[in-house]
């Protein structure tokens, strides 16, 4: 899942400020005063500008929790706490309207003043107020930027193909499974390894297209206690798993006995109204 990470506020403000004064302005008027008003004024309303434009794209191409489908909208909640983001992408948008607002009533003190230094002067203090509230934007940035990085870990499936999720204990052979299925060069090691991320491969057969997902291994216990990791395969499993292909290792080599691998698939099986495939690593 494609997620646009946003710049830190220090890094809008800076690059809006240099943006404002590398801009040439020029005011057609006589008076010397009513000229640097002018100038001042379009210097901040650039640098305004620049500001909410950024934050307004980024706000425009955020993808809406609620727009999800089911399967990408319960990975996000398995995988980041929604609430905050909404909270921190609201903070965001007020930031946006507060800008405005400190443009707005610093281009009047600008517009009001009878020397030059009353206009720096408002300038600055437009600077300086935008400033303090970007800095106070800045953790809900932070949590909106690691919820992103998050995000990211969602993979992008194919709507016409027809899905088969690996599941099992973790160690089982998942990973090598897809790669032997798909091709799919996945991260394999020759020593135990959970994949914490979803992959995916795709082989055809009889003009059908096979889309393997890989999963997160599964530990025997309540759903409630899950770890995000496994709370993807569990997500997977409700919402885009046409056939279930549960791995087992006869060998007991991945750390569990065939009793417990087995027990582990009867409550799957039990768990989720669908196709499982038994197969024997």
């Amino acid at each position: 899942m494609r997620v646009v990470k946003l710049a830190t506020a220090q890094e809008i403000l800076d690059s809006s400020i240099k943006k404002a004064f590398k801009t040439t302005i020029t005011a057609s008027r006589k008076n010397p005063l009513t000229r640097k008003k002018v100038i001042e004024s379009e210097r901040i309303r650039l640098i305004e500008e620049s500001i909410t434009e950024r934050i307004d794209k980024f706000l425009e191409e955020y993808p809406s929790i609620e727009a999800l489908p089911p399967f990408k909208r319960e990975m996000l909640k398995a995988l980041v706490d929604s609430d905050k983001l909404r909270m921190a992408l609201g903070h965001l948008r007020k930031t946006e309207k507060l800008v405005q607002k400190i443009k707005r009533e610093c281009a009047k003190k600008i517009f009001l003043s009878k020397d030059s230094d009353k206009v720096f002067r408002a300038r600055s203090q437009f600077i300086a107020r935008t400033a303090s509230v970007l800095e106070r934007v800045e953790k809900s940035v932070t949590e909106i930027n690691s919820a992103s990085a998050k995000l990211t870990e969602i993979p992008d499936l194919k709507e016409e193909c027809i899905n088969v999720l690996l599941a099992g204990f973790p160690n089982v052979g998942k990973t090598t499974m897809l790669k032997r299925l798909t091709g799919s060069e996945a991260e394999i090691a020759s020593y135990p390894f959970t994949t914490k991320r979803m992959n995916v491969g795709y082989f055809e057969k009889k003009y059908i297209t096979f889309q393997v997902i890989d999963t997160p291994g599964l530990l025997d216990k309540s759903l409630t206690k899950m770890n995000n990791i496994e709370r993807k395969t569990i997500v997977a499993l409700k919402h885009a798993t046409h056939i279930a292909a549960f791995i087992i290792d006869p060998s007991s080599q991945c750390g569990f006995t065939i009793e417990e691998q087995m027990q582990l698939f009867n409550e799957m099986k039990k768990a989720f109204d669908k196709e499982f495939v038994i197969v024997v690593n």
